[in-house]
């Protein structure tokens, strides 16, 4: 007599771990989807920014710098790069400068129209290390800072501040004589008597530039430059075999001097460039 095998009974429990496990890979394919989906998205915004900065250089590089004592805007025709493969069309730019006005200067073999890198040479500033006061004065005409900076009776090397420099009766003695000088501020250098140099040295302001007496302390000769960007130069009296050249764009004092044999002491200077563009 045969007996009946009775059935397996059929577990609830596996079909709901097959269902989940379904449901877990595709929430990790959509995972996986979206991720693929943002990737290529940055891919193609990154090559969007790259067309872009290339687009851009390529504008620059087709501008025609323009050679004017005056600030003023040109409108130039200009060519880019191409973006996302597509070549873009010339467009019309205002492109302006911030003009080249030119130097008076008593030295005939300088170009007056030089441009000063005033950035590199004020990059160079050191803080006062002498008396520092404030400036009450609230109006001017020429370049002025708010601090001065009241310099000491000898110094063994240039100075470089972003306040005025005020000077007594001031000695520079290099300890390396075949060193050159530099003075340099933003502001304006104003001499109570004399300013006694030793070896070759150039004197840079933004403002005014007065000195009584410019003198030559033991030495066969020198060559000195005075250039100030925006101020009168005043200088009284020179003792010495001072070989002076002096850049203004102001009113210009000084007495006569032989005329330079040699290339006069110079502050770095820049490149022709444009002050902005903007698309017509």
């Amino acid at each position: 007599m045969e007996r009946n095998t009775p059935l397996a009974k059929r577990n609830p429990e596996s079909g709901t771990a097959v269902f989940l496990s379904l449901f877990a890979l595709a929430a990790v394919g959509y995972a996986c989807l979206r991720l693929i989906t943002q990737a290529s998205g940055y891919t193609q915004i990154l090559r969007i920014y790259e067309n872009g900065l290339e687009h851009q250089n390529s504008l620059r590089a087709s501008v025609s710098l323009p050679a004017s004592p005056q600030r003023r805007c040109d409108i130039q025709k200009l060519s880019g790069g191409s973006i996302l493969g597509v070549a873009a069309a010339p467009q019309d730019w205002h492109v302006c400068t911030t003009g080249q006005p030119g130097f008076f200067s008593n030295n005939q073999t300088i170009s007056a129209s030089i441009t000063p890198d005033y950035a590199a040479i004020l990059s160079r500033a050191t803080p006062c290390q002498a008396q520092r006061t404030s400036i009450s004065r609230t109006t001017f005409d020429t370049p002025f800072a708010p601090f001065t900076c009241h310099l000491p009776a000898r110094l063994e090397a240039g100075v470089t501040v972003v306040e005025n420099i005020a000077i007594a009766d001031l000695v520079i003695w290099p300890t390396d004589p075949a060193q050159l000088i530099t003075i340099a501020t933003p502001g304006s250098l104003i001499a109570e008597a004399s300013l006694t140099l030793a070896t070759d040295t150039l004197i840079l302001a933004g403002g005014d530039i007065k000195i009584p007496t410019l003198r030559l302390h033991q030495a066969a000769l020198a060559a000195v430059t005075i250039l100030s960007a925006h101020g009168d130069i005043n200088i009284g009296r020179i003792e010495g075999a001072i070989r002076l050249t002096t850049l203004g764009r102001r009113a210009i004092s000084t007495p006569q001097t032989a005329p330079s044999t040699t290339s006069p002491p110079l502050p770095p200077l820049r490149g022709r460039s444009i002050a902005g563009m903007i698309p017509r």
